[in-house]
């Protein structure tokens, strides 16, 4: 049995990404991959009111859903997945959140936004954009909810030895997964794994555990996972 890469994304997510990584490598597998989904994604039905508001913000694409957009409205985007999504004819995105703020404060000629969020965020975007004479209005369109254990086959492929590496996609996954690990007693089954992590800010969240097998994406996007993953199944 070939060691598995775990992907810890919700199942819509996983899918969608293992569809664009088998097109970006060819020579990859599907048994190679094991899905531990770690978050249960909540869609809400919202009325979207975009009246009044120059842009959307959307740092997910959880946000959306089936919610159709406005497509003369601008968007400002974290993620080249998430800008694939809009049908927006002009979508503005960046790297991670922080960029994402810098590029509105220093570059964006819009004013008043609805930033379509999820329950709980990582940054307060309408706060700090509220105070450089911006106006952003929110609606929570989702939530994201932790499950309450691993699954009992993910178990036994770590306790078996038969996990290579697993992928880390947010620093909230990344918090619950040690979290459960705590919770199952399995820090031990971690020695010979590596971590692969989409930002710095994850990596700094697992290397206590992982140390030296903590690897980190050169970009935080799709193609700089799909090139740590393919990098990673090249050296095991």
């Amino acid at each position: 049995m070939k060691q598995k890469i775990i992907l810890t994304r919700p199942e819509a997510q996983a899918n969608n990404f293992l569809k664009r990584l088998f097109q970006f490598s060819l020579d990859l597998e599907q048994e190679l991959f094991f899905k531990e989904p770690l978050l249960e994604i909540e869609t809400f039905n919202v009325d979207l009111d975009c009246r009044g508001c120059d842009a959307l913000i959307i740092t997910s694409g959880h946000a959306v859903g089936d919610i159709v957009l406005p497509a003369e409205l601008p968007v400002y985007c974290v993620g080249q997945h998430t800008a694939s999504l809009m049908c927006s004819s002009c979508v503005y995105h960046a790297q991670d959140v922080q960029s994402l703020i810098a590029k509105i404060g220093s570059q964006c000629s819009h004013k008043r936004f609805l930033y379509l969020r999820g329950a709980e965020v990582s940054h307060d975007i309408a706060g700090i954009l509220n105070i450089d004479d911006f106006k952003v209005d929110e609606i929570t369109t989702y939530r994201a909810r932790k499950v309450d254990s691993f699954s009992d086959d993910f178990i036994r492929l770590l306790k078996n030895e038969d996990v290579s590496a697993i992928t880390f996609f947010s620093k909230r996954t990344a918090e619950h997964f040690l979290d459960l690990v705590n919770k199952h007693q399995l820090f031990m089954c971690l020695s010979d794994i590596n971590a692969l992590c989409i930002s710095k800010s994850v990596l700094e969240c697992v290397h206590s555990v992982f140390g030296e097998r903590a690897l980190v994406s050169q970009t935080p996007d799709f193609n700089g996972m799909a090139k740590l993953i393919r990098s990673s199944t090249k050296t095991d």
